[in-house]
């Protein structure tokens, strides 16, 4: 086994020590220690039933293509080339969508437009009650904590995105919660 190995590896240095050991190394059967094997030894590949009947399938398909018949298509198969029926192209599309924003952006403006009263501290309503102005200045909103105008903006920005009275529940007044926070880090109020 080594003989062979080095043998295959170094050919001419193996030549060399035969020549130098000479007949007098022989192996238990009367062959020679250092005999090159004249067979090499062959990778074993393991065709499986499966890797046949692939090979038989694309031989079958290569041989049905070569006479014009091509394998059937799946259920349901829609080529690449066939128009799309009914089909709104990109510009319509955009157009059809500007127009729906500046409809949102003209009905948000109008509810915008409503003036109600400045909001006040502690839930007080400045229509409702009459009060000394005086005590209008110690309630209004200016005077108020953080926290207490956070609130204020949040209550504000529920009305203006509620669809009915008292909506806190709808998707646009959850979507406003967070535009809130982000516009009062910013230092926007709404």
């Amino acid at each position: 086994m080594l003989s062979s190995m080095f043998a295959r590896r170094a050919p001419a240095a193996f030549s060399a020590v035969k020549s130098m050991v000479g007949p007098s190394l022989t192996g238990i059967s009367g062959s020679p220690i250092f005999q090159q094997s004249s067979q090499q030894q062959q990778q074993v590949r393991w065709v499986t039933k499966k890797r046949v009947h692939r090979q038989l399938k694309r031989q079958r398909k290569v041989e049905l293509a070569a006479k014009g018949i091509f394998p059937p298509k799946p259920n349901n198969y829609i080529p690449q080339e066939t128009p799309v029926l009914n089909a709104v192209s990109r510009e319509e599309r955009d157009a059809e969508s500007r127009r729906q924003d500046e409809l949102a952006a003209k009905e948000l403006q109008a509810k915008m437009e409503i003036v109600k009263a400045p909001l006040m501290r502690f839930g007080f309503n400045g229509e409702a009650l009459k009060m000394s102005d005086r005590v209008r200045k110690l309630v209004d909103l200016h005077n108020g904590n953080q926290k207490e105008v956070v609130q204020a903006q949040k209550q504000r920005g529920m009305e203006l995105f509620q669809l009915r009275e008292a909506d806190t529940g709808s998707s646009a007044v959850q979507g406003k919660k967070p535009l809130s926070k982000i516009l009062s880090a910013l230092g926007f109020s709404m």
